[in-house]
Formats: structure tokens, sequence, C-alpha cells
């Protein structure tokens, strides 16, 4: 069973970094997704950050458990709350955009 728990940490992981560095690096597409949200793009770098921390979190062992707790519900947080955002945008749902944070919420829920 830990095999399964890695592999679908370590694909949550892997997934959250790649959508976590273009926010740190304000990248211009991940700067005009924001923006087109509605969101200030001051808010880009603090976003990734906290996803990049909160990955590193769940995969170093031997951390408390309510540590990786409040890791997990963070990044549930960002999740939900970047569907929300594309869902009251009138977005389509588009795999690139708000389908994969239901995808990286159902990894970060089989995770736990």
């Amino acid at each position: 069973m830990k095999i399964a728990y890695w592999i679908v940490t370590g694909l949550m992981a892997a997934l959250l970094v790649l959508s976590a560095v273009p926010d740190v690096l304000m990248v211009d597409g991940a700067v005009e997704m924001f923006t087109h949200l509605g969101y200030p793009k001051y808010l880009l770098p603090f976003i990734g950050v906290a996803k990049l921390l909160g990955v590193l979190v769940v995969v170093v062992p031997g951390l408390p458990r309510s540590l990786k707790e409040w890791a997990y519900a963070g990044l549930v947080i960002d999740l939900v709350g970047a569907l929300y955002s594309h869902i009251s945008v009138g977005d389509e749902a588009k795999f690139s955009d708000s389908s994969s944070s239901s995808v990286l919420t159902l990894f970060i829920d089989l995770s736990t």
C-alpha cells in the first residue's frame, strides 16, 4: 500500500510543483491567467511559494502528522479555490485549466 501512496503523492507533488514554478517566476502566461481571474498579480508569487512549501512538507518523511495535515488542507484550499475561480469567471471546462484542479484535488485525497 505504501507504493501506491508514494506513486499518487509523487504525481500530485510533481503536478503542483509544475504549477507553482511559473507562479513564483511570474511567467507571462501565469500572470495573464491570474489577472483574468480577477486577482492582483502581486499575490501570484505568494501562492506559488505556498504551494512549494506545502509540497515540501507533504513529501518529506518524518515531519509531524499535524503539519502534513495543514499542508494537505492548504493545497486542497488552493485547488478548490482555483476551480471555483475558473467557474466564477465563466471559463469553459478544459483539462489545462479548471479540470486540472479537480484532478489534483483527487490526487491529494488519494495520497492522504
